[in-house]
């Protein structure tokens, strides 16, 4: 199945030294220098697809699992460190298995969702069923009769093939599309092949005109108003002869800038070269496509056509929004799912959260901490320590603003007198 496609120019080897090949086999056809790309891994290499997949993935990797429990306190949920949910909460945000990072671990898992469809963390449990390390497959399956996966992973020493693992044992997030009557997901250009193919056709068209070097189609008829025997013999030119002469011409023109032409003949141009194509508006329409496949909008992809002062910032919340606060939850509850049983529901949780993704943005942090800070969610102290400053004295106290007041309140009326007062005797 095809993706894109790409053009190059050959180079071979001969006595004199290097010889580049910019063209085709006889009467132009310049095939051969049109590449095709036809997997996902491949289709990378196209710009604004490299910069969606990698957006994707680190936004996903800035978000941070947590385990916790019901506070018997206030009722809230807390992370718990205690004990082995200490282990847990370890694998999760600091180093799931020896081979790489909670972040990275994140990261990788957008990156086989989109590009292959799939991702399959394997839980791996000690005797007590506690986890003790989380593997990312490389490759797997799912057998819907037994309820197993199979699944490749790397481990120190070598890769590990699971082929019968329990389904409660393998967290699996599939691509939002999937095969047909099947629990496994499709990769994001498999399933957008369709959308892409008019754009592919279009490149491949301006591409193939490019490595012509920007060679014109031509029409070549005879003139009408000219009869006379100038090389062809005369009269009408039969049909025959009128090909063999343009197979002819077709030689010369692509081997030669200049060619002359007799007086009897009428030449059209019906193609365009490569800058009249317009690769460039092309190219929009591919980035544009991209963008909607992707979830990201196309501001985010460095695509700042027709865009005003505050696309970024609203381009950054339409992305949050729409296409990562959707994968927040997936995960969640894919984690809820295999690693809480019905006794623990209402008193343990996987919370993944996505604080981090405030931190290089300093004005929508403060915003928020005001926010918490007026309406009581957070004291000052708990403020000041996701900011990595020290507590300050009296600093645990939770305040409440109270702009509001009932009509005739006596809240009201003490302010209204003691600012007579101030007006009619200091001032």
């Amino acid at each position: 199945m095809r993706f894109f496609n790409f053009g190059y120019k050959q180079s071979r080897e001969t006595d004199g030294g290097t010889v580049t090949e910019t063209q085709g086999a006889a009467g132009g056809s310049f095939e051969k220098n049109v590449v095709r790309v036809s997997n996902p891994y491949a289709a990378l290499s196209v710009a604004a697809w490299h910069r969606a997949v990698e957006l994707r993935a680190k936004t996903m990797s800035q978000l941070v699992v947590m385990y916790q429990k019901k506070s018997p306190e206030g009722g809230n949920f807390v992370e718990d460190n205690y004990g082995d949910s200490r282990m847990t909460n370890y694998l999760w945000q600091v180093s799931p298995n020896p081979l790489m990072s909670a972040s990275v671990l994140m990261q990788q898992a957008e990156v086989d969702i989109m590009t292959k469809g799939n991702a399959f963390v394997y839980i791996e449990r000690d005797e007590w069923q506690h986890p003790v390390a989380l593997w990312l497959a490389s490759c797997g399956g799912y057998d819907a009769l037994s309820d197993t996966y199979s699944l490749t992973f790397n481990a120190p020493g070598g890769p590990r093939v699971l082929p019968h693992a329990a389904s409660e044992n393998v967290i699996h997030i599939p691509n939002t599309f999937r095969y047909a009557d099947s629990h496994l997901g499709l990769p994001t250009l498999q399933h957008a092949a369709k959308i892409l193919s008019l754009t592919a056709t279009l490149d491949r068209e301006a591409l193939e005109n490019a490595a012509k070097g920007g060679k014109m189609k031509l029409i070549l008829q005879q003139d009408k108003q000219q009869t006379t025997s100038m090389g062809l013999g005369g009269g009408i030119v039969r049909k025959d002869q009128l090909k063999e002469y343009a197979a002819e011409l077709s030689k010369e023109i692509y081997s030669q800038d200049v060619t002359a032409l007799h007086g009897i003949m009428n030449v059209t141009p019906y193609s365009m070269n490569a800058q009249q194509l317009q690769l460039f508006e092309q190219r929009q329409f591919s980035v544009a496509e991209i963008a909607r496949i992707t979830g990201v909008p196309k501001a985010l992809l460095m695509d700042d056509t027709q865009s005003s002062y505050k696309t970024p910032e609203a381009a950054t919340q339409e992305f949050l929004l729409r296409t990562i606060q959707p994968k927040i939850r997936e995960w969640e509850d894919e984690i809820n799912r295999k690693l809480l049983t019905p006794a623990d529901f209402g008193r343990h949780r996987y919370h993944v959260c996505e604080k981090a993704l405030l931190r290089l943005d300093p004005k929508a942090q403060a915003e928020l901490d005001k926010l918490h800070l007026e309406t009581g969610i957070k004291s000052v102290n708990e403020l000041r320590g996701e900011h990595d400053l020290p507590v300050i004295e009296k600093g645990d106290t939770h305040y409440v603003s109270t702009n509001l007041a009932e009509v005739g309140s006596e809240k009201l009326r003490g302010g209204a007198g003691k600012a007579t007062a101030t007006k009619g005797g200091e001032l």
